[in-house]
């Protein structure tokens, strides 16, 4: 006599589900890929604020210069 077919057995699930865990890894990627685009924004702001303030700082040296050559040059035609 065949004996009846006994259904397969069931396993306790310790974790979460898979589209749990893939809903938890595409969450840590975005996130970690959000981070990435963010600092590489700002490494570019700030590549930029670096050149405009060395432009600006070469701008005023080069008035200077101007204002002090007029005021030498004033100078030696006075004496």
């Amino acid at each position: 006599m065949a004996s009846p077919k006994r259904p397969p057995a069931r396993t306790r699930v310790l974790h979460q589900p898979e589209t749990e865990i893939g809903g938890l890894e595409g969450s840590l990627l975005q996130l970690l890929q959000n981070h990435q685009h963010s600092s590489l924004r700002l490494r570019e702001q700030t590549e930029r604020a670096k050149k405009e303030s060395i432009s600006n700082a070469k701008r005023v040296v080069g008035f200077k210069i101007v204002m002090w050559s007029r005021k030498v040059s004033k100078l030696k035609f006075e004496h």
